[in-house]
C-alpha cells in the first residue's frame, strides 16, 4: 500500500496490515460519534430499566461499535456498557487511529 488521502491525510505502511482497514474504521466512528449526538447510542428501554448503571447499546450502535472494535482490537465487551466505559472506547478508538494520521 502507499499514501492514501482521505479527508484527513494517512499514512499507511507498504506492508499489509492483516484484517484492518483505516478508512473502514475511521467510517465507523464517524457513524458512532454521530449516533452520539443523535441520542442513538443507549436503548431507551434499558435506560427505564437500569440495573446497576448498564445499558444496552441500540441495535446499530451495537453493530457500528463491534466491528470498529474489531478492527482496532478492543478486547472489551461493549454491548451492555456504562456511558463512561461507552466515552473511553469512543477515546480509545480516536487515539488508535490517529497512530496513522499524517500531523
Amino acid at each position: 500500500m502507499t499514501k492514501q488521502v482521505q479527508k484527513h491525510k494517512i499514512y499507511i505502511p507498504d506492508s499489509v496490515i492483516d484484517g484492518f482497514c483505516y478508512p473502514f474504521a475511521k467510517t465507523l466512528l464517524l457513524k458512532l460519534k454521530a449516533l452520539e449526538k443523535e441520542d442513538r447510542i443507549f436503548d431507551k428501554k434499558s435506560l427505564e430499566n437500569m440495573s446497576e448503571g448498564y445499558f444496552r447499546l441500540t441495535k446499530i450502535a451495537d453493530c457500528v461499535s463491534m466491528s470498529l472494535s474489531t478492527q482496532i482490537g478492543f478486547e472489551n465487551n461493549i454491548t451492555q456498557c456504562r456511558p463512561e466505559e461507552f466515552q473511553e472506547f469512543i477515546e480509545t478508538a480516536e487515539e488508535f487511529l490517529a497512530i496513522f494520521e499524517i500531523k
